[in-house]
């Protein structure tokens, strides 16, 4: 089986010059290419290189790597995006010819020596990371650290610090993270430039972070789209009845749907893609799409909304609107009478009046019914409130 060395020589020398930059690696660009290659691969086999770039993987690409040291693996269709995450690192190789993956017999040999319970606890973690950072990449933009911090302990093992999950994030080798970090923020790569920042923040405006949980998290790194909703599901089936021969899967239209909606693309130019490129449609179905696209538009977690849905946010304005309604509760029989006769102006302009709030019968009154601020029905002269009704506040504020 052949070497690291040997499989970055089938690589040109600029790509290997690169590679060394972003490693980090301070060589000289006069050196032989073979050289170069043994550079890089010394580097990428070293313990603590191997731990921290190894540490990012998963389970499932972990299980992957581990299965194809034994011999060269076969790939399901399945297994196709961990297999490229794995040729990524260079510790895996991808052919393309026969869809297989193999790995070098020296990288096999590191990666034993440093496997263990305490690597493994530490690649768990950093993997979980890896899929908020993606989450936040995806649906956020630019991202509040502490945001982020709340995104990762949603997971129901993790439980660590904040110094923990910083060291963590920290850990991360800058070209694995689409992303770099301030002293509060993680920024990703389509909006590191100031201009395109400040571009993003507007279109956001002062809308909250959404918080989404465990499984929507896993679900977004394992599909790459959040497309389980009534509304995405019923487009899905619709497309997959009218998909032409050849076009490939309704799941994997539905997927860049949604990552054109999710991304920001506009409602229309999604409409135009999906029946002039995609399914070539007639006009007589053009209402029909439009109808199952806008359901699914309304139901997709966007960028711009910081991750919440259209309708989220509608739902969370009208609550608002509940929250800052003014209300008027009359103290007395006087002022309920002036407030009828102004019910109607007061309405119109979003004043609500409540005559229901009453202090407690009283038997011996004909109405049965008094305010609290009018005189006690005992003849002291004194408002019931301060007299026979004492207890009136704290049982209704209790109620």
């Amino acid at each position: 089986m052949a070497t690291l060395q040997a499989h970055l020589e089938t690589f040109g020398k600029e790509e290997l010059k690169q590679y060394a930059r972003i490693l980090g690696l301070g060589l000289s660009s006069s050196l032989r290419k073979t050289d170069l290659a043994g550079a890089i691969a010394g580097a990428l086999l070293g313990e603590d290189t191997l731990r921290r770039r190894m540490g990012t993987l998963t389970d499932e690409q972990i299980r992957l790597f581990e299965r194809a040291m034994q011999a060269p693996l076969q790939l399901a269709r399945e297994e196709m995006g961990d297999a490229f995450r794995l040729d990524d690192l260079h510790y895996g190789v991808y052919s393309g010819a026969d869809s297989s993956l193999w790995i070098p017999e020296d990288v096999a040999e590191a990666y034993r020596r440093i496997s263990c319970r305490a690597f493994h606890f530490y690649r768990r973690r950093t993997a979980w990371l890896m899929k908020c950072l993606y989450f936040a990449e995806t649906l956020f933009g630019v991202t509040p650290i502490d945001h982020l911090y709340s995104i990762y302990l949603d997971h129901p093992c993790f439980k660590v610090s904040r110094e923990r999950f910083l060291y963590y994030l920290i850990q991360i080798p800058a070209d694995l993270r689409d992303c770099h970090m301030t002293d509060k923020y993680v920024v990703a790569g389509p909006w590191q430039a100031l201009e395109e920042c400040r571009r993003l923040l507007g279109r956001q405006a002062d809308r909250d972070y959404y918080l989404p949980g465990f499984e929507e998290v896993e679900t977004l790194w394992r599909e790459n789209c959040l497309t389980g909703t009534p509304g995405w599901e019923a487009l899905e089936k619709w497309i997959g009845e009218r998909l032409p021969p050849g076009r490939g899967e309704a799941s994997d239209v539905t997927c860049e749907l949604w990552n054109r909606l999710a991304g920001g693309a506009a409602f229309g130019e999604t409409a135009l893609f999906l029946a002039g490129e995609v399914l070539s449609l007639g006009g007589e179905s053009a209402e029909d799409l439009l109808d199952h696209l806008r359901s699914a538009a309304g139901e997709t977690r966007m960028l711009e909304n910081r991750g919440f849905t259209w309708q989220e946010l509608l739902d969370r304005e009208d609550e608002s609107a509940l929250l800052y309604q003014v209300m008027i509760m009359p103290g007395s029989t006087r002022a309920a009478c002036r407030l009828q006769k102004l019910e109607k102006q007061l309405r119109n302009k979003g004043i609500h009046t409540d005559y229901a709030i009453r202090a407690e019968t009283r038997e011996d009154l004909p109405g049965g019914k008094i305010y609290p601020a009018d005189p006690c029905p005992c003849g002291s002269r004194l408002p019931y409130i301060r007299c026979c009704g004492k207890g009136w506040t704290m049982r209704h504020a209790l109620e």
